[in-house]
C-alpha cells in the first residue's frame, strides 16, 4: 500500500468519524430540528479531547455565544471543525512541540453574521500544497451547503509558527430554521 493510498484511506476515517461523531451528539441533543451549536460545538471538542487520550502537548479552547441552527447545519459546522483540529494536530504538530488550538463561535446568525474559527499556533500550512486532498474536498462541499465562504490564511504574517486560521463566513440568511 502507497503512503498517498495509505494517507487517503485516514482522511476518509477522519472524515466518517467526524461526520458518525456530529451525527451522535445530534441523536443526544434530543431534538432532530434545532441544535444549541455552542453547546453541540463543546461536546465535539470533548469527544475529540478524550480521543487524544493523555496527549498533554495539544490543548483545545472554545470560545463560544448562544446560536441555535437546524441539526443538519450544525452536524456540517461539527465536521469542518474536526477537519480543521485534526490537521491542526496533524500538520501543526509535525515539529512535536506544544500546540494550541483556539474555536471560536461569533454572531447570532440574525444580526450579527455567523463566523466559525479555527486557529492554531504550529508552522503554518504549505502555500505550494495542493488543497485537493479528500478532507478539503468535502469541507468545501460543506461549507458551500451551508451557504458559507471557508477561507484558509495565516494566523501571524511571519516567523517559525505562523499559525493556520481556518475561517467559515455565513451570510446573514444562511442558518434560517
Amino acid at each position: 500500500q502507497s503512503r498517498e493510498a495509505r494517507d487517503v484511506l485516514e482522511s476518509v476515517r477522519s472524515c466518517v468519524h467526524a461526520i458518525a461523531s456530529a451525527q451522535r451528539r445530534v441523536r443526544l441533543s434530543g431534538t432532530n430540528d434545532l441544535v444549541e451549536v455552542n453547546q453541540f460545538l463543546d461536546s465535539l471538542i470533548q469527544d475529540l479531547r478524550s480521543a487524544l487520550g493523555g496527549n498533554d502537548r495539544v490543548t483545545i479552547t472554545l470560545k463560544t455565544q448562544e446560536v441555535v441552527a437546524p441539526s443538519h447545519d450544525a452536524v456540517s459546522m461539527g465536521v469542518i471543525v474536526t477537519e480543521a483540529i485534526n490537521n491542526a494536530i496533524k500538520y501543526a504538530g509535525k515539529d512535536e512541540g506544544a500546540i494550541s488550538i483556539q474555536v471560536t463561535l461569533e454572531g447570532d446568525g440574525n444580526k450579527k453574521p455567523l463566523r466559525v474559527t479555527v486557529e492554531d499556533d504550529g508552522a503554518g500550512f504549505d502555500e505550494a500544497s495542493d488543497q485537493a486532498g479528500f478532507g478539503s474536498q468535502i469541507t468545501e462541499a460543506l461549507s458551500t451547503s451551508l451557504r458559507a465562504r471557508l477561507s484558509r490564511s495565516y494566523v501571524r504574517p511571519v516567523g517559525p509558527r505562523r499559525g493556520t486560521r481556518i475561517q467559515l463566513d455565513f451570510s446573514s440568511d444562511a442558518l434560517a430554521a
